[in-house]
């Protein structure tokens, strides 16, 4: 009995050093806070792949819900060259381990692409070559295209980046889609248009809305004037700006917009060698 007792208090001090080693605020499971340890650099990547989601419709900030980690990796693996490496796909948590010295050997475009391939693991949930070819979750896609400017422009980079993307959240959106059910992807109210040197009010509503595979672009105004076209992409450019076109890359045939200030956006057509009036909008949607 003694040699029992003895065992039962040294175990119990054991889980009491654990207790207090690994949890000293207490572990109350009902009041637990998802984990959060992102480092300062890779913040914003994070952010800004959230932000270019909803851009498409998509809303991720339910990832904020989730444990987050996305560190340096202080322990190099000389027999592993990865840029980065995640390990939170189908765990409802992201676990990204960024190698910092190949990291900033890339491009700002190249570094996107990586933690954007990673967030389509850890958020999207995709294995490699899930997303359509040449895309994003390609595992060697390129390795080389990003590592300077000296033949593949900055422009180029970020065309090919963007479109890599759009490519991944439209095969997301598709699976996500039954029955081919309208969706609305953003709307707006028309706060005015700017026409050559006069600027006038002309209030309405725009909306776009995707169905299938294609979006509905509609103007509905207070005056009772209404018109739609079909687009067959929705490409985001960049953080803050979208076009609707019917070219894969963009044309002169589209409706380009931009934010411009907190929910104030601008939506410029374009049409063969001539632009049209300027919209300012106002994000509802």
């Amino acid at each position: 009995m003694i040699k029992k007792g003895y065992e039962l208090a040294v175990f119990i001090l054991i889980a009491l050093l654990i207790k207090l080693a690994f949890f000293p605020e207490g572990c109350d499971i009902s009041d637990s806070k998802p984990r959060y340890r992102v480092e300062a650099e890779l913040e914003p990547y994070l952010e800004s792949f959230v932000s270019l989601a909803s851009l498409k419709g998509l809303d991720l900030s339910y990832v904020y819900e989730s444990d987050i980690t996305i560190v340096w990796e202080h322990a190099i693996n000389p027999n592993r060259n990865n840029v980065a490496t995640s390990y939170g796909r189908d765990k409802d948590k992201i676990i990204i381990v960024v190698n910092k010295e190949r990291f900033y050997s890339r491009t700002e475009e190249g570094r996107k692409y990586v933690m954007f391939h990673e967030f389509g693991h850890d958020i999207l949930n995709f294995k490699h070559l899930e997303s359509p070819r040449r895309g994003m979750m390609e595992p060697t896609a390129y390795t080389g295209f990003f590592k300077n400017y000296d033949r593949f422009t900055k422009e180029i980079q970020e065309k090919y980046l963007y479109r890599s993307l759009n490519k991944m959240f439209d095969r997301f959106l598709g699976d996500a889609i039954v029955d081919d059910a309208p969706r609305i992807v953003a709307e707006f109210k028309i706060v005015r248009v700017l026409s050559g040197n006069t600027r006038y009010y002309d209030e309405g509503y725009m909306r776009i809305t995707r169905i299938g595979d294609k979006y509905l672009f509609e103007y509905a105004f207070f005056d009772g004037q209404y018109f739609a076209d079909i687009y067959e992409y929705f490409n985001t450019i960049g953080e803050g700006v979208f076009e609707l076109t019917n070219n894969e890359y963009g044309s002169l045939d589209d409706r380009r917009f931009a934010q411009i200030c907190g929910d104030q956006w601008v939506v410029m057509y374009s049409g063969g060698s001539s632009f049209g009036a300027p919209y300012i909008l106002k994000r509802i949607v």
